[in-house]
């Protein structure tokens, strides 16, 4: 009985922490701005040096 409540126990801890730790990195300025700047790269057929210009753009106002 006291393995079954551990091994549930320690199955909920894991699922916490994948799921936190993915919510997490979504988060951040870089993260963010790259999302961005890949989606209109992609729909705006840009080249790399507009790319990385938008992308820091997008850095800053993430950043602030």
């Amino acid at each position: 009985m006291l393995t079954k409540k551990f091994i549930t126990t320690m199955i909920l801890f894991v699922a916490l922490i994948v799921t936190g730790s993915n919510s997490f990195a979504q988060n951040l300025p870089g993260d963010k701005a790259g999302r961005v700047a890949d989606m209109l790269y992609k729909k705006l057929n840009m080249t790399e040096d507009q790319y990385s210009k938008v992308y820091s753009s997008l850095l800053g106002y993430y950043t602030d």
